[in-house]
C-alpha cells in the first residue's frame, strides 16, 4: 500500500527535492506532482514548453533518487 501526500501548498516554500525529503522522512511513500502553475494566470510554466517531456523525466528521477514516486499528477 502507498501512503501519498499532496505538495500543493509546498511549491512556494521550497524546492521539489527538498519536498520530497520532508515527505520521505515523515513516511510517505508517493506524492502527487501539481501544475497549477499552467493555468493562464501564470503565462509560463515549464510543462508548456517544448521540452516538457525531458524536464518531467528530471523532476521523476529527482523524486525516485530519494525514494518516493509520484503517483499522480494534476492540473489547474
Amino acid at each position: 500500500m502507498e501512503l501519498s501526500i499532496s505538495s500543493i501548498k509546498l511549491p512556494a516554500r521550497c524546492n521539489l527535492e527538498e519536498r520530497a525529503k520532508l515527505f520521505k522522512n515523515a513516511g510517505f511513500t508517493a506524492m502527487d506532482y501539481d501544475l497549477n502553475g499552467m493555468s493562464s494566470v501564470k503565462p509560463y510554466h515549464w510543462f508548456n514548453s517544448p521540452d516538457y517531456r525531458k524536464i518531467a523525466e528530471e523532476k521523476r528521477r529527482t523524486v525516485e533518487t530519494i525514494g518516493l514516486k509520484i503517483n499522480q499528477t494534476h492540473g489547474p
